[in-house]
């Protein structure tokens, strides 16, 4: 192997020696937690270090670009020491055993010998202070230092790993000018130890002059790199450019980069702190973000069992329709709630705090289904929550907080916003049950025709409406009467408020014998103005039927009527065994699984159904209705 340029003013990768030290293998370091997904990692970290750089002097939002180009690999920076480098590491890998890895690391040393074409994602910021002395020590300097300031989000911390760990050499390249017009380029590796004329070196190094250190002149920088990146190496103004060389990002990197800024980055985008261009493709700002958002989510589902990937979609409508419910709590000061029912909603709220990002989605059960957005932006949470983070930015735990004190103030701060959270849940439950809870002694009262067709099944005993004067007063008769309409005004102004402008997932069209197909998402609506009134029977102790009162507007149909089982989870449905209606209108509507299908009210606005189950019991019902477009049915 080479040694070091002998001309300490030429820069070169330099390692220092590792002596007596512990060995760094694979698994070291600040990179192992952000192996995976790079377009995920890469995203969150770098947009959250871009925006802690902001420069509010500017008056402008922070503008940040990701592209990528591809060069022969032999242009970046000191290529063949650095090859020289990831070949003397997988050597020392094979010789302690871990051969997968030394297989990753001859493969870049590989591509390097043969100059093979690589591609290189360069990462630019605008409007920010650059890399400041501070920012430099914390990004390029040291490992495990952040900046403890309260608004900050990433801070130039352990999130840096989530650069190296996108290149195939483990490496990138920094080039920024300040605030003070200071210019500083340098190289940064992180692989594992290796050893080189009989010593052990450290697993980082860097492409600078002299000690490691960085270089400030211009003109050292070897020009077939620079000629690559005119505005770059030309640039003025201050802000900084991250190029990171055999980029492993796949050929569609440009749509998962977009789609996770989507996913995190959604507040301060629209709130216009934020703005990103992504390869020439794709300007995310205030303008666009709702178009991108149904352009990447509209078709996909709601459900989020991989929470690296959620639809973020009910986030964004929580935050933009619903009534933020604010509080001031103990530990954390004020924080907001956006809370937005809606039927297929995930039942998860989404975790915010300084700059904007969304640090986790944590599922909260609920009756009913919902979105919702926590925040906490102020001087007094923010820095507890942060402390609650891990280094990957995904998670708020109170056992993350680095000290005892810390961790007591945690978990205090932790419990005081999930009872926040469960309280204002609590209360949704409350206020949307009624529209599903059956009046007490309304059964006495909701007669049901007994024609054939829409009796009780064979064996079991009608239930029989009570008669004015049997057993019922004239001023209990108008007690319930005022009991229902008052329900049917509340549910019924409440149905219109949240029906409007809200997106709710479309269910699935299909037909016997063919292919289902997606339907476009205005093919299926909800439908305000209806309202449902239901109860069990009293015909069998197990398997009792189910009786359900219709109203909404006289002749009005309603393409479906989708029947779930109250509880902890609203969409836990209920197969439908028999459905039958009453013959006040010429409409007998079908079912399936647990949908009714095209009923008809009569002419006074409502109708009757009786619904027998597959699965015995007896259920506090929740019912939606939607209606179809033509060309969905």
């Amino acid at each position: 192997m080479s040694n070091v340029s002998a001309d300490p003013k030429q820069p070169e990768w330099i390692f220092g020696d590792l002596g007596g030290g512990m060995a760094d293998g694979p698994n070291a370091g600040p990179t192992v937690e952000f192996r995976g997904n790079p377009s995920y990692y890469i995203a969150r970290e770098a947009l959250q270090n871009i925006m802690d750089a902001h420069d509010a002097k500017s008056g402008k939002p922070v503008e940040a670009e990701f592209s990528v180009i591809t060069m022969p690999a032999k242009s970046v920076p000191g290529a063949e020491r650095l090859g020289e480098i990831l070949s003397a590491c997988a050597v020392y890998l094979r010789e302690k055993g871990a051969i997968d890895t030394a297989v990753e690391f001859e493969k870049g040393a590989s591509k390097i010998s043969k100059n093979a074409t690589v591609k290189v994602l360069r990462i630019s910021d605008f409007n920010t202070v650059g890399m400041t002395k501070e920012n430099w020590f914390r990004f390029a300097e040291s490992v495990g230092f952040s900046n403890k300031s309260s608004g900050s989000g990433g801070s130039f911390g352990l999130g840096k790993g989530a650069y190296y760990v996108s290149s195939g050499f483990l490496s990138l390249f920094i080039s920024s000018v300040d605030n003070s017009n200071s210019y500083i380029f340098a190289g940064k590796t992180i692989v594992t130890t290796f050893e080189e004329n009989g010593k052990r070196k450290q697993n980082n190094g860097t492409y600078g002059v002299g000690d490691q250190k960085p270089i400030h002149d211009r003109d050292l920088l070897p020009a077939n790199f620079t000629k690559l990146f005119p505005d770059v190496f030309k640039r003025t103004m201050p802000g900084t450019d991250f190029l990171i060389p055999d980029f492993i990002g796949e050929d569609d990197w440009a749509a998962e980069l977009v789609q996770s800024i989507l996913r995190y980055f959604w507040l301060p985008i629209i709130t216009g702190k934020l703005i990103v261009k992504v390869q020439e493709n794709e300007t995310i700002n205030q303008n666009t973000v709702e178009h991108l958002l149904h352009k990447y989510f509209s078709k996909a589902p709601f459900e989020w069992g991989n929470t690296d990937a959620p639809n973020p979609l009910p986030l964004y409508y929580a935050y933009r329709k619903a009534t933020p419910i604010e509080d001031e709590l103990d530990h954390l000061g004020n924080v907001r709630l956006y809370l937005l029912p809606a039927d297929g909603y995930p039942n998860r709220v989404a975790l915010i705090r300084k700059p904007g990002m969304v640090v986790d989605c944590i599922k909260k059960n609920s009756m009913n289904r919902y979105a919702a957005v926590f925040i906490c932006d102020n001087e007094k949470g923010n820095p507890l929550l942060r402390e609650m983070e891990n280094q990957e930015h995904n998670e708020w735990k109170w056992e993350n907080a680095k000290t005892q004190e810390n961790r007591e103030k945690a978990k205090l701060a932790y419990s005081e916003m999930e009872n926040f959270i469960k309280r204002e849940l609590q209360k949704l439950s409350t206020s949307k049950e009624e529209r599903y809870l059956s009046i007490e002694g309304l059964e006495d009262f909701i007669a049901m025709d007994t024609d054939e067709g829409s009796g009780a099944q064979g064996g079991e005993e009608e239930h029989t409406p009570k008669e004015y004067g049997d057993e019922v007063t004239v001023e209990e008769m108008r007690n319930l009467d005022l009991k229902i309409k008052k329900k049917i005004l509340s549910i019924k102004e409440r149905s219109e408020k949240e029906g409007k402008d809200v997106y709710i997932p479309v269910p699935e069209k299909g037909s016997k014998g063919k292919k289902k197909s997606k339907p476009k998402n205005n093919d299926v609506r909800p439908l305000a103005g209806i309202t449902f009134l239901s109860f069990a029977g009293t015909d069998s102790e197990s398997n009792p039927t189910h009786q359900i009162q219709i109203k909404g507007e006289p002749g009005k149909k309603i393409g479906i009527v989708q029947i779930v089982a109250g509880g902890d989870d609203s969409s836990e449905r209920l197969v439908l065994q028999a459905v039958t209606a009453d013959k006040t209108v010429n409409n007998q509507p079908s079912f399936n699984a647990n949908e009714v299908r095209d009923l008809v009210l009569n002419k006074t606005g409502e109708r009757r159904l009786k619904v027998k189950f597959a699965e015995s019991g007896k259920y506090s019902l929740k019912l939606n209705a939607f209606e179809l477009n033509k060309k969905s049915r």
